[in-house]
């Protein structure tokens, strides 16, 4: 089964060799573990997008991400780890039958191109997004305080009213946004919302429904992390 998932992969990937002319850092330094929680009422109890938490690691210093299994869960067995660059590209870091270390690169053209459409999508963001003039504190690191302002989100035709809590940052989530827009099985459990322009931070998207149910998403914390990364031992 391993085989054969690894195989339809790669009949989907780029080989690493041939991946673009940017050279990109081999040995990666990831110290910081962002956590999100998530509540989707609409989903059956039990299943993995009902209610839970995932845990994804940044690189602050390359600006990269790492997905394991603490985030996308069984959906990503036969995966060692997951990393994803800023520019699309993702490297897949796995182990062949005979237990040697490959990989395997795939890029993602929707982050390029909501990158190119950034003006696009902040006109779009201030037209369905009205800012209430409200501010929460977010305390995602231990003695620094995040402070959220609160937008009121109404499409046309919904009579639902989602508010959400957005802050400002340097941080390049684009990777994570973009994650589960990769072909195969391995998801994260959660669909992170595409109309947040960047430069933005969401701390909290919660929309509750004419019957009760709710969808909750929020980051619930940023803590520290040692994980270090070499993928010049996977070929």
């Amino acid at each position: 089964m391993l085989s054969v998932l690894i195989i339809s992969w790669l009949l989907n990937f780029v080989p690493a060799g041939e991946a673009g002319p940017l050279k990109k850092p081999e040995k990666l330094h990831f110290t910081q573990a962002w956590v999100w929680q998530y509540q989707n009422d609409w989903m059956p109890a039990g299943d993995i997008g009902h209610r839970g938490e995932f845990l994804v690691y940044r690189d602050t210093t390359a600006n990269t991400w790492l997905f394991d299994a603490k985030g996308y869960g069984r959906t990503g067995s036969g995966f060692d780890f997951i990393v994803g660059n800023p520019d699309g590209q993702f490297v897949f870091c796995f182990k062949d039958d005979k237990g040697k270390k490959r990989r395997s690169v795939r890029s993602i053209s929707e982050i390029t191109t909501s990158r190119s459409d950034d003006r696009i999508i902040k006109q779009e963001f201030e037209a369905s997004n009205q800012a209430t003039g409200k501010s929460r504190s977010f305390d995602l690191q231990a003695g620094v305080a995040t402070a959220g302002k609160e937008f009121v989100f109404s499409p046309s035709r919904s009579e639902e009213k989602t508010f959400r809590y957005l802050a400002d940052t340097q941080v390049d989530f684009q990777s994570i946004v973009y994650f589960n827009f990769i072909e195969g099985e391995v998801k994260l459990p959660y669909h992170f919302p595409t109309d947040i322009p960047l430069g933005k931070m969401l701390l909290e998207d919660s929309t509750t429904y004419q019957d009760g149910r709710k969808i909750v998403f929020r980051l619930k914390a940023i803590g520290p992390a040692e994980i270090k990364v070499d993928l010049s031992q996977y070929r």
